[in-house]
């Protein structure tokens, strides 16, 4: 079986696994809201819900959010888009082989369901980055060879300007009727 380089292809792929990433996230603050809903206990309902707005919320559903919507703008052949995914993939693949560290420092048992999923965040997070890397090409702006002059005119540090259009007959005349 041959591999296959072709840049449109990786940009596929790259939109496939943002979708994925969003998807899983997604999935990750469903079940974290689950654990937090206790139906037999009402009392510590509040707790509940600063836990998801301090953690849940920030590290869970806006990067959800933000796969999806740059997913959009990737499948469009935005250039900003497919950087953007590429630095937040690295940014949150080096924060989620982190957080397991973080626990076993502290002297607390990783459950096999959390490294699991760290697992599988990892391995999207890794093909997530070489497809969005192999996608550059496809999006790359297309080279415009100047066809003359553009832009304006460069202002010397004397105040003058290089070249200085003649102004039309209208202007030179002055008012009207001061002949």
């Amino acid at each position: 079986m041959m591999r296959s380089r072709d840049p449109l292809r990786s940009l596929e792929l790259a939109v496939l696994f943002a979708r994925v990433q969003g998807g899983m996230h997604l999935l990750l603050a469903f079940l974290a809201v689950l654990a937090l809903m206790d139906p037999y206990d009402g009392k510590h309902a509040f707790v509940g819900f600063i836990l998801f707005g301090a953690i849940i919320l920030p590290f869970v559903v806006v990067p959800a959010a933000l796969y999806l919507l740059y997913a959009i703008s990737m499948a469009r052949r935005k250039r900003w888009a497919v950087i953007t995914v590429l630095v937040f993939a690295c940014v949150h693949g080096a924060i989620t082989i982190c957080w397991p560290l973080l626990i076993l420092a502290d002297g607390g048992a990783v459950p096999p369901f959390g490294l699991v999923l760290t697992a599988a965040l990892l391995v999207v997070a890794s093909l997530l980055i070489l497809y969005c890397v192999r996608a550059l090409p496809a999006v790359r702006p297309p080279t415009v060879e100047p066809s003359g002059p553009r832009g304006f005119d460069v202002v010397t540090p004397g105040g003058q300007a290089r070249s200085f259009p003649t102004p039309p007959r209208s202007l030179k005349q002055g008012p009207r009727g001061s002949e």
